[in-house]
């Protein structure tokens, strides 16, 4: 695709669901799919799942990268080169704790809750930590909206566990 928005090409057809592309540092291309199948945990209507998938520059080699059962959104890549993602899962949690960023090798490899399993004190950690897209800063700092209480505020994670919202209050460690 050209600047002006001309010569855009398709890299995926067919009936699947195929959203929200991110490049690798390998230059392929990450992205949402229903393509593993799946329905929704909760809701009385059919609602596909949609994980990470992986292809070439061209479309060609599309592969999965996950197999998980809810939904996974918004990749993108942090400065050590690693997928960092919103991930749905609420096995063996509440419905709200579960909305939490994860992180993985490219190639999908060791998916983990970014800040660890489960926190000592549930209350240390806010109830959601979702992300319209998952972004990274020059500091390494993953901005995301974090649900707190009845409130969204935007905030920024760090690998050791220190929250900053962006009126520059913190919360410490779990």
């Amino acid at each position: 695709m050209k600047a002006d928005g001309s010569e855009l090409t398709a890299l995926t057809d067919g009936s699947h669901n195929d959203f929200d592309p991110c490049v690798l540092p390998s230059g392929r291309i990450v992205f949402l799919s229903d393509r593993v199948g799946g329905n929704a945990r909760c809701g009385d209507r059919y609602d596909p799942t949609y994980s990470l998938h992986a292809m070439m520059p061209d479309g060609s080699d599309i592969i999965s990268l996950s197999y998980h059962d809810t939904n996974e959104w918004h990749p993108s890549v942090d400065n050590n080169g690693m997928l960092v993602y919103s991930r749905w899962d609420y096995v063996d949690r509440d419905s709200d704790i579960a909305h939490h960023i994860w992180h993985c090798f490219p190639d999908g490899r060791d998916p983990r809750r970014y800040h660890g399993n489960y926190a000592k004190v549930r209350e240390s950690r806010p109830w959601m930590e979702l992300a319209n897209r998952t972004t990274v800063n020059l500091k390494g700092e993953i901005i995301c909206n974090g649900k707190t209480d009845i409130k969204s505020k935007i905030k920024f994670l760090t690998p050791d566990n220190v929250v900053s919202f962006a009126d520059g209050s913190k919360k410490g460690k779990p």
